[in-house]
């Protein structure tokens, strides 16, 4: 399988990754681990070396207490596993964020329970993120869902940069004004 093409850039202010839940570990036993010999099967053929290393540290991940699975909502780049980030926030209350640094650990695509090099700009996906010093209660009170689009963007959540949240803080002062 081919790495996509590049998006176009962003501005600050759109370079927050969304999610929309928090996935149970069962849904992910379910739905991406036992199904999971078949599908390597089915693309065998079409899977490069990028992809085949994504899947082979899949397959030996250790989960920790401090990951969870979320359901991410449309990316707003390509972000490759290691992608990291500083800040998580309520995307209609940016003013509630915490600083917690977060690690995207594993990518499952929308369209197949296949394990990605990366999340693909433009498209949903299941992912493993790894919040080193804790989970934020912020991401535990994300309700727990069976698929996307099961919340509203008012329960939605954000991480980001630093950088990317104070242009956001900004822009929510400017037109709270």
């Amino acid at each position: 399988m081919t790495r996509p093409s590049p998006q176009p850039p962003t501005r600050a202010d759109e370079e927050v990754f969304r999610l929309e839940g928090r996935i149970a570990p069962s849904t992910i036993e379910q739905r991406v681990i036992q199904p999971l010999p078949a599908t390597l099967q089915h693309y065998a053929a079409r899977l490069d070396s990028e992809w085949q290393r994504a899947i082979t540290l899949y397959q030996q991940l250790q989960l920790q207490d401090t990951f969870v699975y979320v359901a991410a909502s449309f990316a707003y780049a390509q972000l490759p596993l290691g992608t990291t980030f500083e800040m998580v926030f309520p995307l209609k209350r940016p003013q509630a964020a915490v600083q917690s640094q977060s690690r995207l650990v594993a990518v499952i695509a929308e369209w197949a329970p296949l394990p990605m090099p990366f999340v693909d700009a433009g498209h949903r996906s299941i992912c493993l993120l790894d919040f080193p010093h804790g989970i934020p209660r912020i991401i535990h009170e994300l309700p727990l869902v069976e698929q996307f689009a099961q919340v509203s963007l008012d329960e939605q959540v954000g991480l980001s940069s630093q950088a990317t949240w104070r242009v956001i803080m900004q822009k929510h002062l400017q037109h709270s004004e």
